[in-house]
């Protein structure tokens, strides 16, 4: 057995040594909890004019302040970091630009400011829930150098309004501590993406709409 692979071992042992010491009545039904947790993020609707290549890719990591108003609700604050990698259709650019070399247009970060809230179904210490939610995302564009080589520059707008749909669970390693999995989309009015060049300006809305899955770690208090 390689050391990794006893690491991880050791680790699902301990979770579950843990796991089963806790109870139904162990676990607190109201009260403040954060969750920390990272995602991965596919965003696979847009073109831009033609000039995105394919699905974008990115991650976030995020945090969320809640408030367990009983068993079976809560409400949460989520903010966090996200970016996503814009390569770009080299071709395309040559036609609608006329320079080449271009692949990579550079990172779109995000940082979303939502209300959420579960609704939880307890089973014991596992407790699967649906989310919903609500907000603003704010937008930033970090040139890659190749765009900014060739005197162009890509500029976004800076919030948008918009809302998430998603599902998960907790799993209770102890009666304060638990892990988190969750899965759903993030949904995004298109902000205005401006293309600025010598020859002109170029502008098309951006798809920004994601889908997210990751987990991370619950704190109860």
């Amino acid at each position: 057995m390689g050391m990794k692979t006893g690491i991880l071992v050791g680790i699902g042992l301990l979770c579950v040594g843990l796991a089963g010491n806790v109870s139904a009545q162990d676990v607190k039904e109201t009260g403040p909890y954060v969750v920390l947790n990272s995602n991965y993020l596919l965003n696979y609707e847009g073109d831009i004019e033609g000039l995105r290549e394919g699905s974008v890719h990115g991650f976030n990591v995020g945090m969320k302040l809640g408030y367990d108003l009983n068993k079976y609700f809560a409400v949460e604050l989520e903010s966090g970091w996200a970016v996503l990698d814009e390569k770009t259709d080299e071709a395309a650019v040559k036609d609608a630009l006329g320079v080449a070399g271009i692949t990579d247009a550079g990172n779109l970060h995000v940082i979303p400011l939502l209300v959420n809230v579960p609704i939880k179904y307890p089973m014991d210490k596992f407790v699967p829930y649906a989310v919903g939610g609500t907000g603003v995302f704010f937008f930033a564009f970090q040139n890659d150098e190749q765009v900014l080589d060739e005197d162009v520059e890509l500029d976004v707008d800076t919030v948008a309004y918009g809302f998430k749909a998603g599902a998960g669970f907790d799993y209770y390693l102890t009666d304060s501590m638990a892990l988190n999995f969750e899965s759903g989309f993030w949904f995004m009015a298109d902000p205005d993406l401006t293309l600025k060049t010598s020859s002109g300006d170029l502008s098309a809305a951006a798809d920004t709409d994601s889908w997210y899955i990751g987990g991370g770690l619950k704190f109860r208090f």
